[in-house]
């Protein structure tokens, strides 16, 4: 079962599940899907749903069928390799898939999963799986979560070539907000409370020096602390010349002390 190995009266205590209708909790798995062809599927697609409070969260070494696909919440996976520690963000309507033993890469990842925000995830077993054959629309729709987090992937790894740990952040956080911002007089709201520990993971630095490079950014107002909510992104979004600048909201400077 999705809770790994954790023990049957910790599950209990800490696991809450239940059977859902797929395309309920995600509609736009079937973005593809004609009406009739819809009507036809929707029967089919139950599913287990689990309720994950914060903490770390041991997944099963490999699900049986497609994976777990995220609903709601917010997961950070760490890899490690010797004193070095990456980190990425997964939320709604990611896939978690993990590899099979054979697949085993030359350097030792281990993986830690932590969940930052209650998280509700979905079983994708071996039933769905065939399902998913016979309506391939449902695939595509899977093929394009998995398209869509290579590309946040390689962003990510982008930002973590940036000169100077203060731009990094600072795209982080724009590229955060391109996925969960919230637009307001104020500026952009990222809300998200993450570690320093964590934002170096994020972006390849440490945690003293992301401290240093935050008190900056709050220093330029560029971004601020948000009270209890996250973080806040004040003037244009920190864009290449090939980037689109429209996409950008236009904000004046806002003080440090906002929220």
């Amino acid at each position: 079962m999705v809770a790994g190995s954790l023990p049957r009266s910790r599950q209990r205590r800490h696991w809450v599940s239940e059977r859902r209708a797929l395309l309920s909790l995600d509609p736009e798995l079937g973005r593809y899907l004609t009406p009739q062809r819809r009507a036809a599927v929707e029967p089919l697609l139950w599913t287990t749903v689990v309720d994950v409070p914060c903490g770390d969260w041991r997944l099963a070494p490999r699900p049986s069928g497609i994976g777990i696909l995220l609903v709601r919440g917010l997961l950070a996976r760490e890899l490690r390799i010797r004193d070095t520690t990456s980190a990425e963000l997964l939320g709604a309507g990611d896939l978690i898939r993990a590899p099979a033993d054979e697949d085993a890469p030359v350097l030792a990842t281990p993986v830690r999963s932590i969940v930052l925000q209650p998280v509700t995830a979905a079983l994708l077993d071996a039933t769905l799986a065939g399902v998913f054959a016979r309506f391939p629309e449902l695939m595509m729709a899977a093929l394009d979560r998995v398209n869509a987090h290579a590309q946040r992937l390689a962003v990510t790894q982008a930002i973590s070539h940036v000169t100077g740990v203060d731009r990094r952040l600072e795209a982080l956080f724009w590229h955060l907000a391109d996925r969960w911002g919230k637009v307001t007089p104020a500026g952009v709201v990222v809300p998200m409370r993450l570690t320093h520990r964590l934002l170096g993971s994020l972006v390849g630095a440490r945690r003293p020096t992301v401290s240093t490079a935050l008190s900056q950014l709050a220093e330029e107002g560029s971004v601020v602390p948000y009270g209890l909510e996250g973080w806040l992104l004040c003037g244009p979004a920190p864009y290449t010349s090939d980037f689109d600048r429209s996409r950008a909201p236009a904000l004046g400077r806002c003080s440090a002390a906002a929220g």
